[in-house]
């Protein structure tokens, strides 16, 4: 007698890469943005081009690129691809989305955070349905948005279990979305708070308040892979019923570290040298007050290195640190 039990249910699956914007010049001046369309500065572009230089050494091709419509996540895309080779810029044609741009801030934009105005600390006001004046949105509007845009490009192109392999090799979508810090973080705070994390939970920190916290530097990525049931049903914002997430990257700038560690090592070489220098020899003073060069004991790289890092923070050179520090620029 035939078996007619159900065999296990089949699911959808797609991985997801949200990935920030360079270096704007708004990032540079330190304003809100928001809709307000600044262009990439020098250093933007440079880390959108070192991008596409990692995608292509890692081999990652996407199979569809969304981009915001507005210019500095425009630009990092077409930077980024151009980098990555000219297969990957050719196959796949960016398509600019309004959905995917950042929080509109009204009349706060392009303006200085000390000038702009905020929510009302008045008890019973909910911040996050607050918006700002001008017909801006509020951190509520955002999320709606964002996770809408996000469930609908995961249910256009999820790949189904029953696709066979090609050539040995995985057909899964990977999609990459260029957008902006408020939209990934709104975005991310819901899918993953509304989801199974199956894998990557240890790469995900906490803040201060206890909940998630999610890093987005500039040109940061966020690569996640979302499984669901095929049935699943469509629930709030159209996110869907039953997903499992596999946190891959979180919020990470993997082809900036080379350039970092580079830098780094180079401005900590050039201070040993230094001090290596000023510990061999010193000038002092006889009793006549006659200057004479006085040798001192040899003292290794290492012992200036131990030096150096045994003194207050105030009085440490800021010779490498810098380079780091600077990618993590506003969000927007």
């Amino acid at each position: 007698m035939a078996d007619h039990s159900p065999g296990p249910e089949k699911s959808a699956s797609v991985e997801i890469w949200m990935i920030r914007h360079g270096e704007s010049e708004g990032n540079a001046a330190r304003l809100v943005q928001g809709h307000t369309d600044s262009s990439l500065t020098m250093k933007g572009t440079s880390q959108a081009k070192a991008l596409g230089h990692w995608l292509r050494a890692e081999g990652i091709q996407f199979s569809h690129i969304y981009a915001s419509d507005l210019k500095r996540a425009r630009q990092t895309s077409v930077h980024a691809l151009q980098e990555s080779g000219t297969e990957m810029h050719k196959a796949c044609n960016v398509q600019e989305r309004y959905a995917l741009r950042e929080k509109f801030e009204g009349s706060n934009e392009n303006k200085a955070y000390r000038e702009c105005a905020f929510a009302p600390q008045a008890q019973g006001i909910n911040k996050r349905d607050w918006r700002p004046p001008g017909g801006g949105e509020s951190s509520n509007d955002l999320q709606h948005r964002a996770v809408s845009e996000l469930g609908r490009l995961m249910r256009v192109h999820a790949s189904t279990s029953d696709i066979p392999l090609q050539h040995g090799k995985s057909v899964l979508p990977i999609v990459a979305l260029f957008t902006h810090g408020l939209w990934m973080h709104e975005c991310l705070k819901f899918a993953i708070s509304h989801s199974q994390i199956v894998s990557g939970q240890d790469k995900l920190r906490r803040n201060h308040w206890g909940t998630w916290n999610f890093p987005m530097p500039n040109t940061g990525i966020w690569r996640l892979r979302f499984e669901w049931p095929i049935r699943a049903a469509v629930r709030a914002f159209g996110w869907l019923q039953n997903v499992r997430v596999h946190i891959l990257i979180a919020g990470q700038v993997p082809h900036l570290a080379v350039q970092s560690t580079a830098l780094i090592d180079k401005s900590q070489s050039s201070m040993i040298s230094f001090m290596e220098t000023k510990s061999n020899t010193a000038m002092s003073h006889d009793k006549n007050g006659e200057t004479v060069s006085r040798k001192r004991a040899h003292a290794s790289p290492n012992d200036s290195m131990d030096a150096f890092k045994h003194r207050k923070p105030n009085q440490r050179t800021k010779l490498g640190t810098k380079p780091i520090a600077s990618f993590f620029a506003t969000k927007g």
